[in-house]
């Protein structure tokens, strides 16, 4: 309502309501710069996840009650977990306690991915591009630390299951190997190509914002240094004018 009681312009809405989202679902509750940035990366992702989910939830459900319980009773409960833990961790988020959703969040991210290699093989592309998708996000969410021990710690892994699987001490179902390929893996691969597009694109876009704070300070500083200094000057001369006509009059 406006200040006479009338409503708001029809054009003013959306703005609102992106600010009523944004408010709702993005925006960090941390206080320090590094951690905001962090926690409004983290709360994007799941939240673009969480879309993602609650639409495939929806068809597998569909397909689950219209053709075959059975057929479809493994994805139904998979995408209905997967989904109830994103709306989880985004409560959790929102909540205050970020970092702690943000570990979960790696944590999970990082079973997946050796699931799948030790189960489907270290030569899986949905493992390799997975194990990728992890080193970037920690390097993004848990600073560039994390990153690098990520990045150490999936090429040792991989180098021993790779060995461990090549000499049959762990066994793996590699029947993937010689099946048909099809559209749907293209997609899963150019989804999880999208999320580090994303990630990367996120945090580049927050450390140019952080960049040009910076630089907008220091101008400030320094304009308000020179402005210091011509005061300073200004008023040595009103002194040194004083004492000299002091001077002359004694």
């Amino acid at each position: 309502m406006g200040a006479a009681g009338q409503p708001l312009p029809l054009r003013k809405a959306p703005m609102t309501i992106s600010q009523y989202l944004f408010r709702s679902f993005l925006s960090p509750r941390s206080q320090q710069p590094d951690a905001r940035r962090q926690e409004f990366i983290f709360n994007i992702i799941v939240l673009a996840l969480l879309v993602a989910a609650v639409v495939a939830s929806i068809v597998v459900t569909v397909n689950a009650f219209s053709q075959s319980i059975d057929h479809f009773g493994g994805t139904f409960i998979t995408t209905w977990v997967f989904t109830l833990g994103l709306i989880g961790l985004l409560r959790l988020s929102r909540a205050g306690r970020a970092r702690l959703a943000i570990i979960i969040f790696m944590t999970l991210l990082t079973l997946v991915t050796v699931q799948l290699a030790v189960q489907w093989g270290f030569m899986l592309p949905t493992a390799l591009l997975l194990a990728a998708m992890v080193v970037v996000i920690a390097g993004v969410l848990l600073g560039a630390r994390s990153g690098l021990w990520f990045a150490v710690g999936a090429g040792l892994f991989w180098v021993v299951i790779s060995y461990l699987q090549q000499q049959n001490i762990i066994d793996n179902d590699d029947r993937w190997l010689a099946a048909e390929f099809h559209v749907g893996d293209a997609i899963g691969y150019v989804v999880i190509l999208i999320v580090i597009g994303v990630v990367s694109w996120l945090s580049n876009r927050e450390i140019d914002r952080s960049l040009q704070r910076a630089r907008a300070s220091e101008k400030a500083l320094a304009a308000e240094r020179d402005s210091l200094e011509v005061k300073v000057t200004a008023r040595t001369r009103e002194l040194e004018e004083t004492q000299l006509i002091r001077l002359m009059e004694l």
